[in-house]
């Protein structure tokens, strides 16, 4: 069965109030301490209709990590292209690098502590 253009918006709607629900409770409560229950039951939203979306938590961060540095990609292109200076891109980088991660740094050790799974993860969920 086809979905229609209303179903896919209704998803993707479902799936941003998941993935905002999450990493608020990561940046409050802590990565560890917020479990996929808790992630459901602060949204509103069913468990099943969360693992629909997202396998694990893991999985949460990785988007969350997927979403900055599409921002960042964004943000460096703009100021790339008004300047040529290398020491002025490269303190850019790292500066917009640390400003956007402060906040999260709650559960940002997450990608570097399960890096391996998440690749795996990953190239799992392409092959269904």
């Amino acid at each position: 069965k086809k979905h229609s253009t209303k179903d896919q918006i209704r998803s993707s709607e479902t799936r941003e109030l998941l993935y905002q629900t999450a990493v608020a409770l990561f940046r409050t409560e802590g990565y560890d301490e917020t479990t996929m229950r808790k992630i459901s039951a602060e949204s509103g939203l069913s468990l099943g209709l969360l693992y629909y979306h997202f396998q694990s938590k893991q999985e949460i961060v990785l988007e969350f990590y997927k979403r900055t540095q599409q921002d960042s990609d964004r943000k460096c292109r703009n100021f790339f292209s008004q300047n040529k200076d290398l020491k002025k891109r490269i303190l850019f980088i790292v500066k917009d690098k640390l400003d956007q991660f402060k906040p999260y740094r709650n559960f940002l050790y997450v990608l570097s502590r399960s890096r391996g799974q998440l690749h795996r993860q990953q190239r799992w969920r392409r092959n269904l």
